[in-house]
Parts: structure tokens; sequence; C-alpha cells
């Protein structure tokens, strides 16, 4: 949730955080377990990757947490078509 904060100049900051807790529950989600290690490492990946005009979003995380896993050989299982 995005908040309006003052900053030490008196000049207002429109904040959104994300923290470790909304990775890994994430990652829960998505039937994957994420260690505190590689749950940073998925943050580390959404601030060197941000893209102002798309933000952070639940997308985003699922996206990044993905990457993590592909870049440490792990593929996560797509579910099944419906389509017969």
């Amino acid at each position: 949730m995005a908040r309006l904060i003052t900053n030490e100049d008196g000049q207002p900051i429109l904040r959104d955080d994300w923290c470790l807790e909304d990775i890994i529950e994430t990652a829960k989600l998505m039937k994957v377990r994420l260690s505190k290690k590689k749950a940073i490492k998925v943050m580390e990946n959404l601030a060197n990757t941000f893209d102002a005009s798309v933000g952070i979003n639940w997308d985003v995380i699922k996206a990044n947490i993905d990457t993590i896993l592909y870049l440490n050989g792990v593929a996560r299982p797509r579910p099944k078509s419906r389509v017969k």
C-alpha cells in the first residue's frame, strides 16, 4: 500500500514498501519454498531491474521469483492446460 510521507527536508514523498515476507508469502502461493537468502536475491533483482513505468506489483514479484528459480536451475511446474 502506498503512503505519503515527509522527508527530513519537509518534502512530500510517495512510498510503496515491499518486505521480505511479501516475497516469501508470494512464493508460497506459487507453491515454491524460498530461503531467506533466495528471497533477498529476488529483492535485489527487483531493485536492479526496476522499471518505473511498470513499478513493483504482485505479477512483477512472481516473475522475479521465476527468474531467480530459473537462474538457480529450478524449473517451476506449470499448470496443465485445460484445453482439450
